[in-house]
């Protein structure tokens, strides 16, 4: 437990940290069709610019949905395959940010683009059906490193008693992490990762879904459990744990899980059964991926704004009382998603809402994370760590989130937007459902796409307790 008060020195200017408390993080995602080390797009990268050191106390970096593991490198060594150069450019550009110097700019009155100095490092080593190359692929053997751009194949077994290449893959992911949080923890200034926070498995318990066997499941936690062992022994200082989904934890996300169109009390065994499985995770913060009642369908329907022990039946079951709590990522969509549903290119287009959301259900969720768990005097306030807002930004236009069709004649960040969304509908079936995952995050942003502040961002940052002050506006 940390001291009533610690009294830090930060970027030239003195903070009170209140131990009651939780920190605020916010992650700078962005969507590029920049290349990423494998030539394809690496489709979400960081946005330098933001000015994140007024709006948080930490930021997030979410390398298992940007660039991901350069198997070869750590699979067979860097004398043989070096590590990618545009890899290291993107490290070297991550630690740079972390770096400079919190100031404002004298002549333009602006504040530096700098961001926080503390880190929560996000890491995926599993499959959960994303767009993803930080998870090995069924071609990922002792002679091919090559993940595929579209994703990893399924369900990947870990168990070196079944598969011979998994004790390879699973030194060479450890030895991953402990990399890259090792250049990060450098660029905070303190090597002991004193500043970090270390996601290793990012939502896995989605690996479970499905049905994964009894052992295919204790060996995704023993592998878990083997990175979870090697950051703390780089990083002994570093808070290291995996982050748990809570929709499937309550077992609503999905149409085949138990507890599917279920609310209140009537998650409760979902609830408890799930809990007992993800016991053997070792982990130092018990983190949630949560997105409360976001959810895809035709008809969509508009969730209630009414979010009352959503999460506090999870934490009430947990078997420690005084665990810490985190949420890892977390967002509301402050716009409807529209999609064309059309089954081809040829047929007439059929413009159609999947999505309901708009700015007031995003505040509700905001009001109620804040109210319940960073509000001094709520039941769980003092056990919390920290909450995570998903994007500092809009990854896009918000006109793009219901444009339909898309205006691929139009010229600018429309027209790449479009071409990125169209190549989502050919490379996901039904076509829609590509569209939709493409703009399933895209309207979440503390800040518009262009950076300009928004609704949902003087509330955050008024629990942000280490932000810097915003620059002071010349007198006319």
């Amino acid at each position: 437990m940390r001291k009533i008060a610690s009294v830090l020195m930060l970027s030239g200017y003195l903070i009170c940290r209140s131990a009651a408390l939780p920190l605020t993080a916010v992650s700078p995602i962005q969507i590029s069709d920049a290349p990423g080390w494998e030539g394809a797009p690496s489709i979400y990268t960081f946005n330098a610019s933001l000015p994140l050191a007024l709006d948080a106390d930490v930021v997030s970096l979410h390398e298992d949905c940007g660039w991901g593991v350069p198997w070869n490198s750590f699979l067979h060594g860097t004398e043989r395959y070096p590590f990618p150069a545009n890899w290291l450019a993107h490290l070297d550009a991550l630690a740079a940010a972390l770096q400079q110097q919190q100031q404002q700019q004298q002549q333009q009155q602006q504040p530096g683009h700098r961001w926080p100095r503390r880190v929560l490092l996000s890491l995926g080593m599993l499959n959960n059906g994303a767009p993803k190359r930080s998870c090995p692929a069924a071609n990922v053997t002792a002679t091919s490193a090559s993940v595929p751009f579209t994703g990893c194949a399924a369900r990947y077994d870990f168990d070196p008693a079944t598969n011979p290449d998994a004790t390879g893959v699973r030194r060479a992911y450890a030895s991953y992490a402990v990399y890259v949080a090792g250049r990060l923890a450098n660029a905070t200034g303190a090597a002991s990762g004193a500043a970090l926070r270390i996601v290793h498995a990012a939502e896995v318990n989605m690996y479970d879904d499905g049905g994964a066997s009894d052992a295919q499941w204790g060996a995704v936690v023993d592998f878990a459990n083997q990175v979870y062992g090697a950051l703390k022994n780089a990083h002994p200082a570093a808070l290291v744990f995996p982050s748990f989904q809570a929709e499937y934890l309550k077992g609503t996300s999905t149409a085949d899980q138990p507890c599917y169109g279920k609310t209140g009390a009537a998650t409760a065994p979902c609830e408890v059964a799930s809990l007992a499985r993800i016991a053997g995770f070792k982990r130092d913060v018990f983190a949630l991926s949560v997105y409360g009642k976001n959810g895809a369908g035709f008809p969509p329907t508009r969730p209630s704004a009414n979010f009352s022990h959503y999460l506090e039946s999870l934490f009430e079951k947990l078997p420690s009382a005084t665990e810490r709590l985190a949420i890892a990522e977390t967002g509301w969509l402050q716009t409807d998603i529209t999609v064309d549903a059309r089954a081809g290119p040829l047929q007439p287009h059929q413009c159609t809402n999947v999505v309901l959301a708009d700015g007031a259900l995003a505040a509700a969720w905001q009001d109620y994370l804040l109210g319940q768990f960073a509000t001094a005097g709520q039941l769980y306030a003092d056990r919390f760590d920290l909450i995570t807002w998903w994007s500092g930004a809009d990854l896009m236009p918000r006109e793009i989130m219901t444009a339909c069709p898309c205006p691929t004649s139009g010229g600018g960040d429309d027209k790449e937007f479009c071409t990125l969304i169209d190549a989502f509908r050919q490379a996901i079936t039904p076509p829609w459902l590509g569209e939709t995952l493409f703009k399933a995050f895209g309207a979440m942003g503390l800040r518009g796409y262009d950076g300009a502040e928004g609704p949902l961002l003087a509330k955050w940052r008024a629990h942000c307790q280490t932000c810097a002050p915003p620059p002071r506006v010349p007198a006319l």
